[in-house]
């Protein structure tokens, strides 16, 4: 077991990219993080972890609290693995294929060095990680299968030969130096000479066809080290991945605003003493006791708070802590229309809307012209919090963002980031893991509403409707095929053609925001809300620093900046550098003809719509421009026509 020094990775980067499970590069070795059961729980927390707090985020995912790892230098705080297991010796005169050992782990710099080269204090020959492992979409992985790679064609030693088997120490990897393809890497047995060369080695169905391997180890490094996943049987296919492969790890992240609904003194009360006091009245409720009677029972809580607000007021603000709770098909989706609410009636929603909160700051735009026409509202978000939180990830294919938590838990692609539970060392027993890595982000914005009574005139139109449904077909069939979730969440989640138009127009700013806000695509994110009677899109920048932001968005959230931006941005809807073929691509005329794609958008693609998926909450899905600038049917078409 090692250690990850703190500031290695970034805060952010443990909940998205370098989470439990995945692998990380290091300067001289590959690891992977252990599971958060394994991450330090001492009486000096507080040094690792600082502690953040959302209630219905908290109730969403069936948690008391998050923690974000706090960068120190000089410290220990995550747990790791080398894995791969396997490195090559960089030495061309020797090429050596090994597991690591013991014996081969360096003290001073970190790494592994051969055990099969002369060595010295001059000549140490650091490994570099084996460039494969084995994965399968169930989410488990292994190591790649060296020794019979390198046999597959060999008829005596098919399977692998007897003396090459212990640790591959008979086993060279090595390139042939014509090209940098993975047919130019080559496997080769120095005992029999058995040898083959790498390419194909990622072919989903490679290691099946030449190697036999139908099913799955089932095997877990992150949680129960190399061991296969108790009381599991895996029916999946296994395959080669690279390990700098993106589609090696893909998180499943939930993420929530901080906003007036959960900024009051009655959850600030709560949170304090590391939620102690949360817990305490929870267990209270649970016992069946009256919110009346828990708070004339805890003072030292609700004391102060009594002088300012009434029983009534206090016990309002914990029904909506601790009762309510979403049900099992709840998903992000309820979570995004609580927050419309919010901050649309911001100001009426704060306890004290004189006061200058450090969580938030919304300022309204007043609406005139055209803007008036198009839009409900519009708000600069001068300062924002944003939660965001690591629930599990998936291998090989991304998860289904919008899926049920319970859905996800019970779904087998779904990986966890913990076994559930973990000894508690003073009792013995086994207590269930109440909390979830998460991490706090400060940053600004622009949230606005399209006028709702142009919306719905809009989506009774035949041809919306007919181009809607040829979408959220290829869509739910994509869906359903790739296991990522079942069509009754994704036609309840995607139900309404307001959707595609408000996720592309999200897209269409964001690609001009980019020019002339300050911020690159990839930092501007969009967050989509979307119901039978409601609708909006927020576009933000956020960051773990104290500040979040720069002031680039919150100054084109000016009205004429904005109407320039609107303007500019549906009048480039209009065209792409790849039409007529991006314009063409019809997905109403596919669903006609009974024709199941993998295409899950209309007219869009990376020269007009798309963007680094870091910005998109749905991975570049259901967009399409011709819902903005059809002559016929666009939603802007009369912006449009008086622009020309």
């Amino acid at each position: 077991m090692i250690m990850v020094e703190p500031g290695k990775l970034r805060p952010s980067q443990i909940i998205t990219t370098f989470g439990p499970g995945s692998i990380v590069n290091m300067e001289h070795d590959a690891i992977m993080l252990m599971g958060i059961h394994r991450w330090k729980e001492n009486e000096d927390d507080k040094k690792y972890f600082q502690e953040i707090y959302h209630p219905y985020l908290q109730n969403h995912l069936n948690v008391d609290f998050f923690r974000m790892p706090i960068s120190k230098q000089g410290d220990t705080v995550i747990p790791c693995i080398s894995f791969p297991q396997y490195g090559v010796c960089p030495n061309p005169n020797c090429n050596r294929l090994q597991k690591h050992s013991k014996e081969s782990k360096i003290q001073i710099g970190g790494g592994f060095y051969c055990r099969f080269c002369d060595w010295g204090k001059d000549r140490i020959h650091r490994l570099y990680h084996a460039r494969f492992v084995q994965i399968c979409d169930n989410g488990h992985i292994d190591e790649f299968p060296w020794n019979k790679w390198a046999h597959k064609y060999a008829e005596k030693n098919r399977g692998g030969c007897k003396e090459s088997k212990e640790e591959g120490e008979k086993l060279t990897f090595k390139s042939k130096g014509k090209s940098s393809g993975l047919g130019d890497y080559e496997v080769e047995c120095l005992y029999c000479g058995g040898s083959a060369s790498c390419a194909g080695a990622t072919d989903k169905k490679v290691l099946e066809r030449d190697l036999k391997f139908s099913t799955c180890f089932a095997k877990q490094p992150w949680l129960k080290g190399s061991t296969k996943e108790k009381g599991k049987d895996c029916s999946e296919t296994p395959y080669g991945i690279q390990t700098r492969a993106s589609a090696l790890y893909y998180s499943s992240v939930s993420s929530a605003l901080l906003i007036p609904r959960w900024i009051h003194p009655v959850h600030d009360a709560l949170d304090e003493n590391d939620g102690k006091s949360a817990n305490v009245v929870k267990g209270l409720r649970e016992n069946g006791k009256s919110w009346e009677e828990i708070i004339t029972w805890l003072p030292l809580v609700f004391g102060k708070l009594l002088e300012e607000f009434s029983v009534d007021e206090i016990k309002k603000q914990l029904e909506l802590r601790y009762e309510e709770i979403p049900d099992e098909t709840a998903n992000l989706k309820n979570v995004l229309d609580i927050e419309f609410e919010n901050l649309k009636d911001i100001k009426t929603r704060l306890i004290k809307p004189s006061i200058d909160d450090p969580r938030i700051d919304v300022e309204p735009v007043s609406l005139e012209g055209q803007l008036a026409e198009y839009l409900n509202f519009l708000k600069k978000i001068n300062r924002i919090t944003e939660i965001k939180v690591l629930r599990g990830f998936t291998r090989g294919k991304p998860p289904d963002q919008f899926a049920p938590v319970s859905f996800s838990e019970k779904n087998d692609k779904f990986r966890p980031i913990s076994p559930g539970s973990v000894k508690d060392y003073n009792t013995g027993q086994m207590v269930p893991i109440r909390w979830l890595p998460g991490v706090q982000h400060n940053g600004e914005g622009i949230f606005f509403s399209l006028n709702e009574k142009k919306l719905r005139e809009w989506e009774e139109k035949k041809q919306v409707k007919e181009r809607f449904e040829g979408l959220r077909t290829n869509y739910i069939t994509s869906v359903e095929k790739q296991a990522r979730s079942k069509s009754e969440y994704v036609e309840n989640v995607f139900s309404h053609p307001r959707y595609v138009l408000l996720h592309t127009l999200a897209h269409l700013l964001i690609r001009k925001l980019s020019v002339t806000s300050g911020y690159h695509e990839a930092d501007i994110k969009e967050r989509i809300y979307h119901s039978k009677n409601t609708n909006g899109i927020m576009m933000y920048t956020s960051s773990v620093s104290s500040q979040g932001s720069l002031g680039g968005l919150v100054r084109i959230g000016e009205g004429k900046r904005f109407l320039s931006l609107l303007l500019g941005s549906v009048k480039q809807s209009t065209r792409c550098s790849r039409d007529p073929i991006c314009v063409e691509n019809n997905p109403e005329k596919v669903k006609q003809a009974g024709i199941i794609t993998s295409n899950m958008g209309g007219s869009s693609c990376y020269s007009c719509t798309l963007l680094p998926e870091t910005s998109c909450e749905n991975f570049n899905n259901l967009l399409d421009r011709w819902t903005i600038s059809n002559p016929e049917y666009g939603f802007f078409k009369e912006l449009i026509s008086e622009q020309s």
